[in-house]
């Protein structure tokens, strides 16, 4: 293999190029399973939603989540969004949320990344909350152990606001050690089917952000799938040409070494006679 060495120097370009291509190839097909998972657990189970995050609140429910917030959050929940009353609603918005025609509705602000990241690690309880309690049935016995107590005129969300910090607190706190349980993908789950309720709440056609997420992540699946066949043809075709090259240049120099060695027999085999 140390002989061959010198041949294989002269391809150094393309088999450096095979493992680039092999590297992408493998990168590829490991990407493949994450994307199917997605399309389940993102496109099928939370419908189409991937975050906690909503582009448009109801007026509605932005106080709702705004009471299931410690201080330093509401202020960072109510920087992220902006008032829009009705007679400033855009045609863009309407077309959209038909059914938020007539009302206040809060819109998300142009943020950075890093903000939203924070956004979403702040709407994620909130947003899993009130899915769970306004997805109650008020007669049934989940409801009625929890808020049953409650006079006939007031909601949960107007106890929660009466709550002090202390007792709110130590409801979050066991909210919280109940969600760790659940799991990450869980939760995102949950919090895309809280944003997918909200979406439906304003009119929106959710079944076509469901349809459309699938497939365009199916088109991105497939993209990855069609550039990891490339690359194995183009590996294949690459190494086929420099094994191809390294064996034409041994046989040339198989050739020479046998016609010299020829040459210096018929030398000697004319000196000798």
């Amino acid at each position: 293999m140390l002989k061959l060495k010198h041949y294989f120097k002269k391809f150094w370009a393309p088999i450096l190029l095979c493992v680039g291509l092999l590297f992408l190839q493998s990168q590829s097909e490991l990407a493949l399973p994450d994307y199917m998972s997605d399309i389940v657990s993102v496109g099928i189970q939370a419908g189409g939603f991937d975050s906690a995050v909503s582009d448009v609140l109801s007026e509605e429910t932005y106080n709702h989540l705004l009471v299931l917030m410690d201080e330093e959050d509401q202020q960072q929940f109510m920087d992220a969004y902006k008032l829009v009353e009705p007679s400033n609603l855009d045609k863009d918005t309407l077309d959209k949320f038909p059914k938020a025609k007539g009302q206040n509705i809060y819109k998300l602000k142009d943020l950075s990344e890093k903000k939203l990241d924070r956004l979403e690690s702040i709407l994620v309880k909130p947003m899993l909350m009130v899915t769970s309690i306004d997805g109650m049935d008020k007669n049934s016995k989940e409801y009625q152990e929890q808020f049953g107590q409650l006079p006939p005129n007031m909601t949960p969300y107007d106890a929660l606001a009466m709550m002090d910090n202390t007792t709110k607190a130590k409801m979050f706190s066991k909210i919280d050690s109940q969600m760790e349980t659940m799991g990450e993908s869980t939760l995102k789950i949950a919090a895309g089917n809280g944003v997918k309720a909200e979406y439906s709440r304003l009119g929106c056609d959710t079944d076509k952000i469901q349809n459309d997420y699938i497939l365009w992540s199916g088109l991105k699946m497939l993209a990855i799938a069609l550039a990891g066949t490339v690359c194995a043809v183009a590996c294949g075709f690459l190494a086929s040409k420099v094994g191809a090259g390294v064996s034409r240049l041994l046989r040339r120099d198989v050739l020479r070494k046998l016609k010299v060695f020829q040459m210096k027999n018929s030398i000697s085999f004319q000196l000798h006679h």
